[in-house]
């Protein structure tokens, strides 16, 4: 039993994630952006140890419809296409190899191609964590790391949209 004093001091949202051989209790951020003018639409805030497939449908929209959708292997579910074919969105996601069952060539020509409209959203990860440092987020509770998260990213839209307004 955690005592009420050392219970505020402890984070009961998130939970530990490995990645890349060091475990991390931190939250992570799914954006929805615009492909052409890299301006972040809608944000959305879970926890890193959360698959991604659980933070795509917060960021759907009723206007989606007739979009494409550029995912990453993340993604890779047959629910999730489901999902999005439901809504009328065409998804494009990158494949995901398995163990002892590597990608045929012809959809590592695909992931390529797929890649090269994602990577628009990279940038945007990039510029953040160029100007506002590394993406991080680690306090107490979810509600403060998703209003990080939110700030973070409006400050980020606020910055494109006077870089493309000149």
């Amino acid at each position: 039993m955690i005592g009420r004093i050392k219970k505020v001091h402890k984070d009961t949202d998130a939970n530990w994630t490995p990645k890349h051989g060091k475990h991390y209790l931190e939250f992570k951020n799914h954006v929805n952006m615009d492909r052409k003018t890299k301006i972040i639409t809608k944000t959305f805030t879970i926890v890193a140890s959360t698959r991604d497939l659980k933070g795509f449908a917060p960021l759907l929209e009723d206007d989606d419809s007739g979009m494409t959708m550029h995912m990453d292997r993340g993604y890779d579910y047959e629910s999730v296409k489901l999902v999005l074919q439901a809504s009328g969105i065409k998804p494009r996601i990158q494949s995901k190899g398995v163990r002892d069952k590597p990608l045929a060539e012809d959809q590592i020509k695909l992931n390529q191609k797929l890649a090269s409209f994602r990577c628009r959203v990279e940038h945007a990860f990039g510029a953040m964590h160029t100007c506002f440092g590394p993406a991080i987020i680690r306090t107490i509770g979810k509600e403060r790391a998703r209003v990080r998260n939110i700030l973070r990213t409006l400050s980020y839209t606020i910055k494109r949209a006077s870089f493309l307004m000149g």
